[in-house]
C-alpha cells in the first residue's frame, strides 16, 4: 500500500536531482525507476524535474509501444487466471484473432489446448501456464498454437512470469511461427537423403566418388576408397592434392582436361585415367568430372566420379 507523503521513492528521484549530470543518470534509470521518481518529485512539489521525469517516462513508452507493434514475433500478455490481456499486431497475424476478440478469453482452451493431431492437451501440461506455478521462464523449441479458424501451426515460445512484489501476477509469451524453417529444414534433409542415395548407388556400382576444394580431397565414398588403398582420413589428410592421386607423367593432360572445365563448363566428358593406388600400382579407369555451386572469384567444388576399367 502507497502512503501518501512516504519517502519509499526516494532514491532515483534523489539521483537524478543531485547528479552532475542529470541527463546520464535520467538514462540509467530502469523504466519502474522512472516512474518512481516521477511520483516522488510530485510529492516534493518539484513541478521542472517532474516535467522531465514525465517526458523521460512517455518517450520510453513510446519506444515500448512501437516495439511492441512492430517487432515480428507475437507477444501475449496473460493474467494470473491464463485470461488474455493482450496481443500484438504479429500475434494477431499470426493467430487469426483481432485483439478485442481474445481479451479476456482463456488462453489455453482459445489457442493452446490441442496438438497438430487434434489431440486435446490437459491444462496441467501446458508449458506456458507452468510459469504462473513455478514462476520459472519456459522455452519451447516447438510447439503447436491454433488459429481462429481451427488449423494449428508449429512455434517455437519464451514464456516468462510478470510479478509485482514476490506476487506472480501473470505472464508474457514471445512466440515466432517456424512453419518456414521446418520446410527449409524438411528439404534440406531431403536433399542430404538424396545425396546419401547418390553415394550408396555409386558404391554399389563400384564407382568411386570424390569431393574436391581448391584440389583438395574432403569426401571419398566406400568405392574409391577399395580402388586406392586409401582410408579417409589418408585421403584427406595425408594427400596434397587429387593431382596427387595421378601417375606424374600423366598428370599435366589431366590438369588440361580439367582446365578445359573451367572454360567451357560444368561437366567433363569421361577421359581415360591411371589413378595411383596405396602400395604404388595404378588402376586404369574412366573418370568424370562436374563443377557445383560455381561463383566467379572463387575456387568450384568439383566432384569425381571414377569407374575402373
Amino acid at each position: 500500500m502507497f502512503i501518501v507523503g512516504d519517502r519509499r521513492f526516494a532514491r532515483p528521484y534523489d539521483a537524478v536531482k543531485n547528479a552532475a549530470d542529470r541527463v546520464a543518470a535520467l538514462q540509467a534509470l530502469s523504466d519502474t525507476e522512472v516512474v518512481e521518481a516521477l511520483a516522488h518529485a510530485s510529492r516534493e512539489a518539484d513541478p521542472l524535474l517532474a516535467n522531465v521525469l514525465a517526458t523521460e517516462a512517455m518517450n520510453r513508452m513510446e519506444r515500448a509501444r512501437a516495439i511492441y507493434e512492430n517487432i515480428g514475433d507475437g507477444l501475449l500478455s496473460i493474467d494470473a487466471q491464463g485470461h488474455f490481456v493482450s496481443i500484438n499486431p504479429a500475434g494477431e497475424k499470426m493467430l487469426g484473432w483481432a485483439h478485442n476478440e481474445l481479451l479476456g478469453k482463456d488462453k489455453h482452451e482459445t489457442v493452446h489446448s490441442h496438438d497438430e493431431k487434434g489431440r486435446r492437451i490437459p491444462k496441467s501440461e501446458c508449458q506456458m501456464l507452468h510459469v504462473l506455478r513455478t514462476g520459472e521462464t519456459a522455452k519451447s523449441t516447438r510447439d503447436v498454437l491454433t488459429r481462429k479458424d481451427g488449423t494449428t501451426f508449429p512455434v517455437s515460445f519464451t514464456a516468462a512470469p510478470v510479478r509485482v512484489g514476490t506476487d506472480i501476477v501473470g505472464l508474457v509469451v514471445a512466440f515466432r511461427d517456424i512453419t518456414t524453417q521446418e520446410s527449409h529444414e524438411a528439404e534440406k534433409n531431403s536433399w542430404l537423403n538424396l545425396v546419401d542415395s547418390f553415394y550408396h548407388v555409386h558404391d554399389e556400382l563400384g564407382m568411386g566418388t570424390l569431393l574436391v576444394d581448391d584440389g583438395r580431397i574432403h569426401y571419398a565414398n566406400d568405392a574409391f576408397r577399395a580402388l586406392t588403398g586409401h582410408t579417409l582420413e589418408q585421403l584427406t589428410d595425408e594427400v596434397e592434392n587429387v593431382f596427387a592421386l595421378v601417375p606424374p607423367g600423366d598428370r599435366d593432360a589431366f590438369k588440361s582436361h580439367l582446365a578445359d572445365l573451367f572454360i567451357h563448363g560444368t561437366t567433363t566428358n569421361a577421359t581415360r585415367a591411371r589413378i595411383l593406388r596405396r602400395d604404388g600400382g595404378t588402376v586404369d579407369a574412366e573418370v568424370w568430372v562436374a563443377k557445383v555451386n560455381h561463383q566467379p572469384g572463387k575456387v568450384s567444388r568439383l566432384v569425381f566420379v571414377v569407374r575402373p576399367v
